[in-house]
């Protein structure tokens, strides 16, 4: 972990670390004008969920992001450039599923109507995919075409392509994603996660 990440070990929410007075967390001051910006452009009234995590892009590279779930949107913010948002946030319409892994890692792949998933890993000491899942579940209890899924290795649509993700132990010293063959992609976690 690094920087701003390393001050939050062991806290349960970015966001209630992040509330902190400003004395306590610089980058709590950061943290709450982004999400005030956010909440006068977007008009969420709560914000639900927030973690720090390990996002995989469209080049299946790794970048920092906190994930932020609130009661219309998830947006994924920037860290390293003062909670800068990346793009646009995503509307809790255009999710249709969710699929988790059935190990102890934190590997989540939120599935889109725009065939183009958000997948992260939850890099925080205590398991919070349950707690994700239940907020995302219960913002589309109404919705007929969406599905849960929990297996060991869970598919996602990155740029039009289907790919598995598997996730491996050992043999590396932070978290990456790497790019096999036909496909796959395994989630590399140091021992010590």
């Amino acid at each position: 972990m690094t920087g701003l990440w390393q001050s939050l070990a062991g806290v349960t929410s970015i966001y209630g670390a992040l509330k902190a007075p400003p004395e306590e967390n610089s980058h709590s001051l950061e943290y709450r004008k982004s999400i005030s910006e956010l909440r006068g452009k977007d008009n969420f009234n709560h914000v639900l969920f927030s973690t720090h995590a390990i996002k995989l892009n469209t080049h299946i590279k790794t970048d920092e992001r906190a994930i932020i779930l609130t009661d219309r949107y998830l947006y994924k913010l920037d860290p390293k450039k003062h909670f800068h948002i990346r793009k646009t946030g995503i509307p809790i319409d255009d999710i249709i599923g969710l699929s988790v892994t059935s190990g102890k890692e934190q590997l989540i792949v939120v599935h889109l109507i725009s065939n183009h998933d958000l997948i992260f890993y939850m890099h925080t000491k205590n398991d919070r995919v349950g707690e994700f899942v239940g907020h995302v579940a219960k913002l589309k209890r109404r919705s007929s075409n969406f599905s849960i899924d929990v297996q060991r290795y869970v598919s996602a649509q990155i740029d039009k392509h289907k790919y598995v993700i598997n996730v491996t132990w050992g043999g590396v010293d932070k978290i990456e994603f790497r790019k096999g063959s036909n496909k796959n992609i395994s989630l590399m976690l140091p021992n010590s996660e």
